[in-house]
């Protein structure tokens, strides 16, 4: 039987040089892992959350690397892993009011998918600011903005297993 993983990581910018041997750590024994597992499969994925997070509960999550990754049905499965939801409009925009940009287009729950911009910048969101939108198809991949109404902030390791049975389930959570 196959064993998927997904592990999900989050951090502030301020966080970041902090958690960076933690993350380096981890990413090594994942390597060490699936050389010992080969039927193992890892999906890294990276919750970018900002400074405006502790205020907003919005983050960002996306898998780590270059590429999108999720459908907005994946999306919305994703923050529901985590025990959250996807962020609203109205969310989103409230975070931008207390700082939150990123470069990345992420689903929000209206279906659409959206760059959170303060300042402009031709290359994201085609220079405008605000919550720029885009109305994709469904199937189109990009991350996606998850909202924790607790207002709680944790790095969280997540891990889905498929080896006893579909239902297991084993999720770490470690709050800072």
């Amino acid at each position: 039987m196959k064993l998927s993983c997904l592990c999900y990581y989050a951090l502030t910018t301020r966080e970041k040089t902090y958690w960076s041997q933690i993350i380096n750590n981890m990413c090594f024994y994942t390597c060490f892992l699936s050389l010992c597992f080969p039927k193992i499969r890892f999906k890294i994925f990276l919750l970018v959350i900002s400074e405006s997070y502790r205020a907003t509960g919005v983050f960002l999550l996306i898998e780590e690397g270059t590429y999108y990754t999720l459908n907005f049905t994946a999306a919305r499965d994703a923050c529901l892993s985590l025990n959250v939801t996807m962020a609203t409009e109205y969310q989103i925009s409230k975070a931008v009011t207390h700082g939150l940009e990123t470069c990345k287009y992420g689903w929000i729950a209206e279906q659409i998918a959206v760059i959170p911009r303060i300042s402009p910048k031709q290359n994201c969101g085609q220079g405008n600011i605000g919550v720029v939108s885009w109305k994709a198809s469904a199937d189109k991949k990009f991350g996606v903005f998850c909202f924790n109404a607790s207002g709680i902030t944790y790095f969280l390791i997540f891990v889905d297993t498929a080896v006893l049975s579909d239902k297991n389930k084993i999720r770490r959570s470690f709050t800072s």
